[in-house]
């Protein structure tokens, strides 16, 4: 797996977890350790030590309890042009949960 698939999948757990109702503070645990996952798959590399940084950049400012609500899951076909997106959106279907 190349340095930029782990940095995404490791940056995407911020985003799954509050997209799936976490609060901020379980979004950020979970992003951290992620990354630690990540690092201890490469541990001694260049990438190790990139995602390290990564890492500790990472903070939590604001509130720890908050969430990110109502949120709703979009069921639709990528890639797509930008210009339909919003006809795409509209013709979605809605999900609380992925299906």
């Amino acid at each position: 797996m190349s340095r930029w698939e782990l940095f995404a999948e490791a940056d995407a757990t911020w985003d799954l977890s509050m997209a799936n109702g976490k609060t901020t503070q379980e979004a950020y645990n979970a992003t951290v350790a992620s990354f630690n996952a990540k690092i201890a798959s490469v541990p001694g590399t260049w990438t190790a030590s990139v995602l390290t940084q990564d890492r500790n950049d990472l903070t939590l400012s604001g509130d720890p309890a908050a969430k990110i609500l109502p949120y709703h899951w979009l069921k639709i076909c990528f890639p797509f042009p930008f210009a339909l997106e919003k006809t795409l959106i509209k013709a979605g279907e809605l999900f609380d949960k992925l299906p």
